[in-house]
């Protein structure tokens, strides 16, 4: 009984990246995982992997009307795609994919939370004031913000956290790398739960999204943070209805560091992107 859901406050900040390191990456918990592009500016995975646009979250959706009973009912709609896990494409079209949200969002939140034996990690794209994707993510388990630790993304990143806390019981920020500033230097800033750190490495992303297996990227410093992240994550999340998710707490970085002089951050960013 999971539904997890990726976002991000701005515009390519790895969402996409996480979603699917998380996927492929997920522990071996007992639960069945999928990806779920629930993105209203239109699904790019089918085109990635060379799969159908159907089955996928439109027929979900008019599946979901019916309820899902379980895992397989969920995995009849899914494609298995080259990195060898099983993919629920969304409609390629930002209206389409918007349409389709704003009015099954809810449905379909409700109809993934509620499968017992799967984990479904939803990426939900740029998610802003008005998104149709708010829809879903007012069912999930955990929604995670995914944000480059750059000074003119965290302002975005702190107002959407604050907004979406109101709407979801469990919102917790992923940082895409540690550069300029590491995740102990933000969370002091913003003041908001950071569940982990995934690594800025656009060789393993290239990797990922072109096809290539989990098994043939265990080496690369994407899957091997994403896999701390998916770890932590589990934990966290119910694996049966009745079971309480614990709130994610502050991550050290991959690289441990959680000293660093950051007085210079703060200075820039005070006032900025504060609580």
């Amino acid at each position: 009984m999971s539904l997890v859901c990726v976002a991000s406050a701005r515009s390519s900040p790895g969402a996409t990246t996480t979603a699917l390191a998380l996927t492929a990456t997920w522990p071996q918990d007992g639960r069945r995982v999928a990806i779920v592009e629930a993105d209203p500016d239109g699904g790019v995975l089918a085109a990635r992997y060379g799969l159908g646009w159907e089955p996928g979250l439109t027929t979900v959706a008019a599946a979901g009307r019916r309820g899902l009973a379980n895992s397989q009912a969920l995995l009849e709609h899914a494609q298995p795609c080259a990195s060898g896990f099983p993919v629920i494409v969304g409609p390629g079209s930002a209206e389409q994919a918007s349409l389709l949200l704003r009015t099954a969002g809810v449905g379909l939140g409700r109809a993934f939370a509620e499968l017992r034996d799967a984990v479904v990690i939803a990426d939900c794209g740029r998610i802003g004031p008005s998104s149709p994707s708010l829809e879903l993510t007012r069912e999930a388990d955990l929604l995670l913000v995914v944000c480059r630790p750059h000074v003119e993304e965290l302002p975005a990143a702190a107002d959407r956290l604050r907004a979406l806390s109101s709407i979801v019981d469990n919102v917790a920020l992923v940082l895409v790398g540690e550069r300029p500033h590491d995740a102990r230097e933000v969370q002091d800033v913003l003041d908001h739960p950071i569940a982990g750190v995934v690594a800025d490495d656009a060789r393993g992303a290239g990797a990922l999204v072109r096809g290539a297996t989990s098994r043939s990227l265990r080496r690369s410093p994407l899957l091997r943070t994403a896999r701390e992240l998916a770890e932590r994550v589990a934990t966290r999340v119910p694996a049966a209805a009745g079971t309480p998710a614990a709130p994610p707490v502050a991550a050290e970085g991959p690289d441990g560091h959680r000293d660093r002089e950051r007085a210079g951050f703060v200075a820039r960013t005070e006032g900025e992107v504060g609580p």
